[in-house]
């Protein structure tokens, strides 16, 4: 049987608790900004409460990423041929995520704002892609493929906005590519990327239009 509403105060006092009234809970109601450390955007949360699981940028932490493009760079070709689009289909179904992330570059571009190291995953390079550079480096160490603020600024002067938001799925295609040791280059859609393949993730380093 439920307790009366009389009752419950008694039931808090034979525990030994208090309640704390509302007006000492003001300081704890006033929301502030916090820079998410893995993402670089600003927060607005209240006191006492943690970004949580639920919280999840792109839907793959970078953290998480990493490891996943350390994992599927020791695959077997074939196995890592199965697995790669489904880690990719997860990073893509927080594009939304990415899009904005986009537009709040440009914004701060656009208003002289200062970078705020920003990094996004934008996906793991295609098995072919990554098997042509496995040919040439064997000991190349992730899949994964991040970019900076710094890059994502310059993307929007020489590609557009529009372009610069279908990075996602620019990087994670199947195409023709070079290697030469530390950079991959290719072109899709008529945009060359070029992609400096680093000991713990691949960071896009030069995006341009071309003839097609």
């Amino acid at each position: 049987m439920a307790k009366s509403r009389n009752e419950r105060p008694l039931t808090i006092k034979r525990m030994g608790l208090t309640v704390t009234p509302d007006s000492a809970l003001t300081s704890y109601q006033k929301p502030f900004i916090e820079v998410d450390p893995k993402t670089g955007e600003e927060l607005e949360r209240l006191p006492g409460i943690d970004l949580g699981w639920d919280y999840n940028p792109g839907l793959a932490w970078l953290g998480a990423d990493k490891a996943t493009g350390q994992m599927l760079a020791k695959l077997d070709h074939q196995i890592r041929e199965v697995a790669t689009p489904i880690f990719n289909a997860a990073i893509n179904e927080g594009q939304n995520h990415f899009k904005s992330q986009v537009a709040k570059v440009a914004a701060k571009q656009a208003l002289g704002k200062p970078d705020s190291g920003t990094k996004l995953t934008i996906g793991h390079l295609h098995p072919k892609l990554f098997k042509s550079v496995l040919d040439v480096a064997s000991d190349t160490k992730s899949t994964l493929v991040v970019i900076d603020e710094p890059m994502l600024k310059t993307a929007i002067q020489i590609i557009g906005f529009e372009q610069t938001t279908e990075l996602m799925k620019l990087v994670q295609a199947q195409t023709n590519s070079t290697f030469n040791q530390s950079v991959l280059q290719f072109v899709t859609n008529g945009v060359q990327i070029t992609i400096q393949i680093d000991p713990d993730m691949n960071r896009v380093v030069e995006v341009k239009l071309v003839d097609v």
